[in-house]
């Protein structure tokens, strides 16, 4: 597989000055680095620990974790190597694994999103029906389903008749080069990715309205059936709604650079370029955040972990995460 390894233009007199933006960008990716480990980590943890939130909601969000864990521990540690040196210091085939892994994480990404919009779904429309038809056993098989499906769908991109990865300059990110086999584009976008992309934002649009319509009738049917697997609450679908959102906005500006370089590799600037790939790299540690800033139950299942005490009634029977 060929890639083409750009180098940092500049001659000796622009060393300096070049070698401060080297750093500042290393900088930066240790942070999104060390972010998406320890946050992505501790999500882990705090549902695996606290077990009123070991259910399928849960299970969806430590696959999600995992995917961009992945990220953090996979990808981002040579893009910082490379950051301190100013330009990509590994071989070809190792641009060709960590740019796939990088394409795995971000479509794993899209669903899990998908399938824990489903889950929210079926919770608000069929709450009666929702703790028969979602169980820990088929999240499990989900989980499983996506993680082989998505990669049997993603593979063809390591093989050269079908995809090839370069290092973008100044970037320190191996990018798929989607011209390589427009035929395959063409039906990864139009058939899983942009449809994916688009029913998670529109299932979660239409969630948040009925949430926030029938919020009354929800909390009869909750107090009816006191089970907060059943029926879900508002604050719920804002965390969701919110990761969702989070995800799009972060990814959307890479998405539509990466349509524009299809047509001209070189109109769009570094530093453009640059940001808007790690703005979307970064959405791997977003979720932790969101999930510490909107949901108290999680913010009180860090508190039990690093205090390493058994969990009192009333987090024992609280409601899931989401």
């Amino acid at each position: 597989m060929n890639h083409t390894n750009e180098t940092v233009p500049g001659d000796e007199a622009d060393y300096e000055e070049e070698r401060y933006e080297y750093i500042l960008k290393a900088c930066f990716l240790f942070v999104i680095m060390l972010c998406t480990i320890i946050g992505n980590g501790l999500s882990i943890a705090v549902i695996i620990r606290t077990k009123a939130l070991r259910t399928p909601s849960g299970n969806f969000i430590i696959s999600l974790a995992a995917a961009d864990m992945m990220v953090g521990a996979c990808v981002v540690p040579l893009s910082f190597a490379s950051a301190t040196q100013g330009k990509w210091i590994f071989s070809n085939e190792v641009c060709t694994v960590v740019g796939f892994l990088q394409f795995y994480s971000t479509t794993l990404s899209i669903s899990n999103l998908l399938v824990l919009t489903i889950d929210r779904w079926i919770s608000v429309t069929k709450p009666l029906k929702y703790t028969r038809l979602m169980t820990n056993k088929t999240s499990y098989m989900c989980i499983a389903f996506i993680w082989i499906a998505v990669f049997l769908i993603d593979i063809p991109m390591v093989f050269p008749a079908v995809g090839q990865f370069r290092d973008m300059r100044n970037v320190y990110i191996c990018s798929p080069q989607w011209r390589t086999n427009m035929a395959y584009t063409f039906v990864l976008v139009a058939v899983y990715l942009l449809p994916s992309f688009t029913m998670v934002f529109v299932l979660n649009l239409r969630l948040f309205c009925l949430s926030r319509k029938h919020r009354r009738k929800m909390n009869i049917i909750e107090r009816q059936t006191q089970s907060g697997n059943q029926v879900s609450s508002m604050k719920s679908k804002i965390v969701i709604f919110t990761i969702v959102l989070t995800f799009e906005i972060s990814w959307i500006p890479y998405f539509i650079v990466e349509i524009i370089r299809l047509f001209d590799l070189t109109v769009v600037n570094d530093y453009i370029l640059f940001a808007v790939s790690w703005i979307a790299v970064s959405n791997s540690f977003m979720n932790s955040v969101i999930y510490t800033c909107l949901n108290r139950k999680f913010r009180e299942g860090i508190r039990i972990l690093f205090k390493c005490q058994k969990q009192p009634d009333y987090i024992m029977n609280m409601e899931s995460l989401l």
